[in-house]
């Protein structure tokens, strides 16, 4: 796994909507379990994953975006999309189809 620099992580974390990105999250794994189900199985993630989560989830910010993103960089994408006004307005008409 490539670990990205804490220096690296506030760069492009800059203008990122952490409250966005704590509802991206959400409606990842949403969609995970979802279609899991759909398959017949269920979603599993490890334990010490889903403690970073929820961390960050109780109060979404720089700090605990930090400590999210050095332990799980691949999580990158989900905060790097809020910066984006085009992925705002489709989550925005996911939620009201929903």
């Amino acid at each position: 796994m490539k670990t990205i620099s804490r220096q690296e992580l506030m760069l492009r974390l800059e203008g990122v909507d952490f409250q966005a990105a704590a509802e991206n999250i959400a409606y990842t794994f949403r969609e995970a379990e979802r279609k899991a189900e759909s398959e017949g199985g269920q979603y599993i993630a490890r334990k010490e994953f889903l403690n970073a989560i929820d961390h960050y989830m109780e109060k979404p910010c720089l700090d605990r975006a930090i400590i999210l993103l050095e332990k799980y960089p691949s999580c990158l994408e989900l905060f790097e999309f809020t910066k984006d006004p085009l992925q705002i307005w489709e989550k925005q008409f996911r939620k009201s189809r929903e």
